[in-house]
């Protein structure tokens, strides 16, 4: 009897120890995650429309029709959202 309570005893403790350590390392990844967790609004002109987005490796590349009928490509990064570049793409006149 006496040998069953020790084994229940250190049962229990190896279950709230296992419980810890599963708390504190989901601190840790939380902390450390870099998932790209952003909220990133892009104006566009009044009157433009989005008529593609393309995802390349670690950009978001956004081409936009304009009202007076060119188009322009829109680079974000894909992991903060910040804009990389705008790029206006002309017909030759």
């Amino acid at each position: 009897m006496r040998t069953l309570k020790i084994l229940v005893f250190v049962m229990g403790g190896l279950i709230v120890a296992m419980t810890v350590m599963l708390i504190v390392a989901a601190l840790i990844v939380n902390r450390t995650d870099d998932s790209p967790a952003f909220a990133s609004v892009i104006d566009l002109p009044q009157g433009a429309s989005v008529d593609d987005i393309q995802v390349d490796g670690g950009r978001i590349v956004v081409r936009v029709e304009l009202p007076d009928g060119g188009s322009r490509l829109l680079v974000i990064d894909a992991r903060t959202g910040r804009s990389q570049g705008v790029v206006d793409l002309r017909t030759g006149r």
